[in-house]
Parts: C-alpha cells; sequence; structure tokens
C-alpha cells in the first residue's frame, strides 16, 4: 500500500514539473522584436538567463528582466558586431567592450547605448584613444596615441581636439597651447628637434598672427606671421647683435625697413654700401629695391638714391668717405 502511495506521488510530482517547465524554461515567440527565445521564463516573460534570435539575424546570449536585456549579456549583430557587457532595461549601460566588424574595439563604459564616462578605443590603424567620452564621443579629457608614435594629451570636444593641451610627435618635436577642432589654434609654444622655439599665435595649425621664433643658434624674430612665414612688420636680430626692423613678405624682408650694423669694425658694412653701418628703405625678395639711404658709423648720410638687386644704381662715394 505505502509503495502504490508512493508511485502515485511520483506520478503527480512529475505530472506538476510537467505543468510548470514551460513557465521556467522553454521556447517562446518574442513579442517586441520577433525570433526564437531559448531560456528561463516567469509568468510567459523574459527573466534570467535565455537566448534570443532575433528574425533579422542579430543574436543576444544573456541575462533578461521582465523582458528586457538586463545584466550581463552579448549581443552579436548580423553584420557580425559584437557587444560583451552590462545592460540595463536594454540598453548597453555600464562596463562592456564592443568590437566592431572591422576589428576597431572600444572597453569602457555606456550609458543609454552610448559611450559615456572613461574608456579606451582601439582603432584598426593602430591609433588608440584613452579618456572620457560623452554621448558615444570624445569628450573631456583624454589621450590620442596615433600609430606612427605620436600622442596629444589634454581635453577633447566631439571627438576633437580642443582647448589646452599638448602633443608630442615621434621626431622630438612637441607642441604646448591651444587646440580647436583638431589643429592648433589659439596662444602656444612650439619646441623642434634642432633647438628652435616658436612662442605665438596659431590658426590652422599655423604660425599666424604675433609670434616669436627663437633659433638654437641665439638669433631670433619678434613680429607678425601668416601660414608659418614671416610676413607684416617684424624684427629679426642676428647673433652678431645686426637688426632688421620693418616690413616682411614670405619670410624675407619685404617693404619698407632699416637694416642696422652693430659690430663697430670699419670693414663690416651693409652688403655691396662700404662703410654703410644704417640702411633706411625700401626691400623686395630679401635685397635691397627702390629708394634707399645709407648712414656711416657717425650717422651722417652717405648716399641717398635707388638699388636694384642689392646694390645702388647711382653713384656711390668712395670709401674713404
Amino acid at each position: 500500500m505505502a509503495r502504490a502511495n508512493t508511485v502515485i506521488m511520483r506520478s503527480c510530482y512529475l505530472f506538476i514539473l510537467f505543468l510548470l517547465l514551460p513557465l521556467c524554461y522553454s521556447y517562446a515567440q518574442d513579442n517586441g522584436a520577433g525570433g526564437m527565445y531559448d531560456g528561463a521564463l516567469k509568468d510567459g516573460v523574459r527573466n534570467g538567463a535565455g537566448t534570443l534570435w532575433y528574425n533579422n539575424g542579430d543574436k543576444y546570449e544573456g541575462e533578461w528582466m521582465n523582458g528586457e536585456r538586463h545584466g550581463k549579456g552579448t549581443y552579436t549583430w548580423k553584420n557580425g558586431d559584437v557587444y560583451d557587457g552590462r545592460y540595463e532595461h536594454d540598453k548597453r549601460s555600464g562596463e562592456g567592450t564592443f568590437t566592431w566588424a572591422t576589428c576597431d574595439k572600444y572597453v569602457g563604459h555606456y550609458e543609454q547605448d552610448m559611450r559615456s564616462g572613461k574608456g579606451t578605443m582601439y582603432f584598426t590603424t593602430g591609433d588608440k584613444y584613452e579618456g572620457d567620452w560623452k554621448a558615444d564621443k570624445q569628450s573631456g579629457s583624454g589621450e590620442f596615441t596615433w600609430a606612427g608614435g605620436g600622442k596629444y594629451t589634454g581635453p577633447f570636444a566631439n571627438n576633437e581636439m580642443s582647448g589646452q593641451g599638448s602633443c608630442v610627435w615621434s621626431n622630438g618635436e612637441h607642441y604646448e597651447g591651444q587646440y580647436q577642432k583638431n589643429m592648433r589654434s589659439g596662444e602656444g609654444t612650439y619646441y623642434w628637434s634642432n633647438g628652435d622655439k616658436y612662442i605665438g599665435h596659431f590658426e590652422q595649425n599655423m604660425r599666424n598672427g604675433k609670434g616669436n621664433y627663437f633659433y638654437e643658434n641665439g638669433a631670433r624674430y619678434e613680429g607678425s606671421w601668416k601660414n608659418d612665414q614671416k610676413s607684416g612688420q617684424g624684427i629679426f636680430y642676428w647673433v652678431n647683435g645686426d637688426k632688421y626692423d620693418g616690413a616682411f613678405a614670405n619670410d624675407v624682408k619685404d617693404g619698407y625697413g632699416n637694416y642696422y650694423i652693430i659690430s663697430p669694425k670699419a670693414n663690416v658694412a651693409i652688403r655691396f654700401c662700404a662703410k654703410c653701418k644704417k640702411y633706411m628703405g625700401m626691400w623686395k625678395n630679401g635685397q635691397k629695391n627702390g629708394y634707399g639711404r645709407c648712414y656711416n658709423k657717425k650717422g651722417t648720410l652717405i648716399y641717398s638714391g635707388t638699388f636694384k638687386d642689392d646694390r645702388p644704381t647711382e653713384h656711390y662715394p668712395s670709401r674713404n668717405r
């Protein structure tokens, strides 16, 4: 009799288990995206661990809550993209890794399906960005390293270098200053590997506006720049003390300017102008061209006339004057 009761109880238990099993683990049609689901259910809704094959070819395998992707999971897109990480209410939220079919990869934080917070992006080119993200874009403090060896450290905005930053290149050159839209723009300092240095204004990666250039040999230029060349008013100081104060164009003396010879030696004079210690006049393509005047070391006028290709075109006084 007892044995018969045991058999009956086991039969009832198996029957009840058979009825409850579909509620805990079954195949079911997804009412939202459409597809085939294999996993845990609660009251007919996906809850717990399970895998959903979407009708569009995508696949999600991981944790569910109330029919939504929630917790740890892996989503594979039909095109080969893969996300492995945390979900909250059907959206990528928390730490995760997104690998594109192109092999680009992001490792970091997500909010509302977008890269937000700290994260690192690895590009197939070998480039790498490590830093802050906001709404799926590089925004905040970060570091971008190029495959060629250069590195930028500083603020980003909307995927662009923007603000006060520094950049070091593999050839030893480096820049410290303002950036706008991925380019040097604003005040900054650029250091060359040969020891030269520029302090001044930049626009679109080039020296533009006011700035001072210091040469490794001790010479320097103070004045205006245009598209990386001396242009406008400026002063150039040579190592020996000589000085030019005047107009520049295309990186050379051009326009009206004054050239001063500082050396007291009598045999040191302005080119093609004996005993001339100061020239005041016009220049073209780096040479004296047009009207000009020459003065000796005492300040006495010794020539007033025209020049062509650095030479006086009129009678120049004797050397003994």
